[in-house]
């Protein structure tokens, strides 16, 4: 019986020039997080063996976040980048001795679905196994991309290269996808007879295939069915192109969900975002990863949210933002120019303008004056603010941590809070008004004298 355990081989060892950045490519955020960890996600769906990354000896931090990732993961150094295949070569301590299937992938092609790979590998579930499978897509522009040659029973005898292709080649519309597995039977032995181009000295990973007709082995070609999917990312505009891409199948899934989008272009997602039905989201708002929004919230334009968890009946907005480790419990208000950073606000709790809540835990149906600020941090530590349940706080007034404010508290409008306040007190802290009779008129001829003095001068 064939052997289907599964190796995984991720190809990230390319330099990036393209991308003009110190930032290696394959970590550059798509989505709220490095690219690299889409594919990893993918190919770990897939449950198999042992996942290897081959990256170059100066990618450590392309390893150590691939890792974080997957613990699991192995990574191997291509001291010189002299093509894919020498990539996969680099590889040979990992996969000579492995006799089920090798799936080659790319750091860079983050779109990859794990449906499409399923595919290529019920290809080997077949008796009559073949060597190699390849991933193809029909193009009717296929521009650089390598041509797949078929011969008449639908057996693939060759790729080649576009700047290698004549006129007659150029006018296939079957183009190489990049993806490709191998039986790892055959792999090693394929692998070491593909030569170096005379060009640039390096091996591509395309030759195998002309290498394994020429024994005799079969290959086979699965045709993807959404070329977008293989889309790489070598510039800045590439990477602009796969956001806009990925952005647009995460807002399709959260309108098939029932999601109201006002305009869906406008609003961006992130990968972990989870959005219940009945959520009404107007345009131009921003979710950042680590964030979950339940049934019936109203997300209004100019919003910025990360990391928080907004529960039922919530309404935010508009330019509000929401840090991380925020709670908005049931029906909570958060509305224009308030910011909201590790806070937890209970149920029906409001703060409606002009506030900013900082390391806070506020109670039920508490009233969040326009202006009021929670001084948070003393210059080397932040401290909590404790305000209890159906709490008044008036406009303009500075709680100083660490506080406590009892239940049904009323803290008097533009005062400065520095000690605890009982449940059920009024706490006015303000300086004392000073009126000093024809004072206004006093100052106006002070002035008046000034300025004329100057323009004697």
């Amino acid at each position: 019986m064939s052997d289907c355990s599964l190796l995984t081989l991720i190809l990230a060892a390319g330099k990036g020039t393209r991308m003009r950045s110190s930032l290696p490519k394959v970590l550059h955020p798509i989505g709220g997080r490095p690219m690299i960890h889409y594919i990893l996600e993918t190919a770990s769906a897939l449950q198999p063996e042992k996942v290897a990354l081959v990256v170059s000896d100066s990618q450590e931090s392309v390893v150590h976040s691939a890792q974080e990732m997957v613990p699991e993961l192995i990574p191997v150094i291509q001291e010189q980048q002299l093509g894919t295949a020498h990539a996969v070569l680099s590889a040979r301590s990992f996969i000579k001795n492995f006799k089920g299937i090798i799936l080659i992938l790319f750091g860079d092609t983050p779109l990859v679905r794990h449906e499409t790979l399923l595919e290529v590998l019920d290809r080997f579930k077949n008796p009559s196994r073949p060597a190699a499978v390849i991933l193809g897509m029909q193009l009717d522009d296929p521009k650089m991309y390598g041509r797949i040659v078929t011969s008449h029973n639908n057996q693939v005898e060759a790729i080649i290269e576009h700047r290698e292709a004549n006129e007659e080649i150029k006018k296939i519309k079957l183009c190489n996808a990049g993806v490709m597995a191998l039986d790892g039977n055959y792999a090693v032995q394929l692998l070491e007879k593909i030569t170096p181009q005379i060009s640039n000295q390096e091996r591509y990973l395309t030759d195998i295939v002309a290498i394994a007709r020429s024994e005799a082995l079969k290959v086979e070609v699965v045709i993807a069915q959404d070329p977008s999917e293989f889309e790489g990312i070598n510039t800045r505009k590439d990477l602009a192109e796969i956001e806009a891409k990925i952005q647009n199948r995460w807002r399709a899934g959260a309108l098939e969900k029932g999601v109201t989008m006002i305009a869906p272009e406008t609003v961006f997602l992130s990968y972990d975002t989870q959005i219940s039905s009945d959520v009404t989201i107007h345009p131009y708002v921003n979710v950042g990863p680590k964030t979950i929004i339940e049934e019936n919230v109203t997300i209004r334009s100019f919003t910025d949210i990360e990391g928080s968890h907004i529960k039922k009946g919530v309404t935010i907005g508009p330019f509000a933002r929401l840090r991380p480790t925020t709670i908005l419990e049931e029906g909570v208000k958060i509305g224009n120019f308030v910011e909201v950073k590790n806070s937890t606000l209970g149920i029906k709790a409001k703060a409606n303008h002009l506030t900013y809540i900082g390391d806070a835990i506020i109670g039920e149906k508490t009233n969040i004056g326009a202006g009021t600020i929670t001084c948070n941090y003393d210059g080397f530590s932040k401290w909590k603010t404790h305000i209890g349940n159906y709490v008044s706080i008036g406009a303009n007034s500075s709680l100083v941590a660490p506080l406590k404010i009892g239940d049904h508290a009323y803290i008097g409008a533009g005062s400065t809070i520095t000690k605890d306040v009982a449940s059920e007190s009024l706490a006015v802290a303000r300086a004392q008004v000073k009126e000093i009779e024809k004072g206004a008129l006093a100052l106006q001829k002070r002035k008046s004298t000034q300025t004329h003095k100057k323009d004697v001068t």
